[in-house]
């Protein structure tokens, strides 16, 4: 009889070992989940923000790889006027590529073109026969 109770005593704390396994694993997954923190988005350097944010999903534990999180935590970090600017592909993104779609109007809406950059630096009148020093 003594043999017997011993093997549930073994077989009880078995399980309740294996129970408190998956809680830990549980709970460890959980708050690396959590953990995910980025700057809100960057109005006058999009591109740097874009390589910033990349950069924290590829350190993230795990990494984050899935397309439509991407897109999420995008959506999270966009103040009021910046969604209004890409609000179409908020309320209509692609099935496929969201988060690529919603970089690239990102950064279409603001990130100069190199002839606006151009235009920028030849429309720089005023001087006359000034030096830039001087009022």
């Amino acid at each position: 009889m003594e043999l017997d109770a011993i093997k549930q005593l073994a077989d009880a704390i078995r399980e309740q070992t294996l129970h408190a396994t998956q809680a830990t694993t549980t709970t460890v997954l959980s708050v690396s989940a959590v953990a995910f923190k980025a700057p809100q988005f960057w109005q006058t350097n999009a591109k740097a923000w874009f390589i910033r944010l990349e950069a924290s999903f590829n350190t993230h534990t795990p990494p984050i790889t899935q397309d439509l999180t991407k897109f999420h935590h995008v959506i999270q970090l966009l103040d009021s006027s910046t969604a209004r600017r890409v609000q179409a592909v908020l309320e209509n993104p692609p099935p496929v590529g969201k988060y690529d779609s919603l970089k690239s109007a990102l950064l279409n809406a603001y990130e100069a073109t190199q002839l606006q950059k151009d235009q920028e630096l030849l429309n720089l009148n005023g001087l006359g026969d000034r030096k830039p020093s001087e009022p």
